[in-house]
């Protein structure tokens, strides 16, 4: 559905670790932000046709109602 209504050029992805595609500030070393984002993937990834990254969308389901995946939703968006 999200891809119907995407320009022709766009790709959906699932699941990709935020470590695979963020920018990591210079003030912190490489490790410590690999640390940080550990295994934590947005739901889907929006990229355009040159494969930069212009969504990272988040699914709240009926199940992410915990305390844990607000933690976890709270980290992906601080990220």
């Amino acid at each position: 559905l999200l891809r119907k209504v995407l320009p022709r050029n766009h790709v959906v992805l699932a699941q990709v670790p935020l470590a695979r595609f963020i920018s990591v500030p210079t003030t912190h070393p490489h490790t410590e932000w690999l640390r940080r984002v550990g295994r934590l993937s947005p739901d889907l990834l929006v990229c355009d046709g040159a494969s930069r990254v212009v969504a990272a969308i988040d699914i709240v389901g009926a199940d992410s109602r915990t305390e844990r995946s607000r933690e976890r939703r709270a980290r992906v968006a601080r990220v």
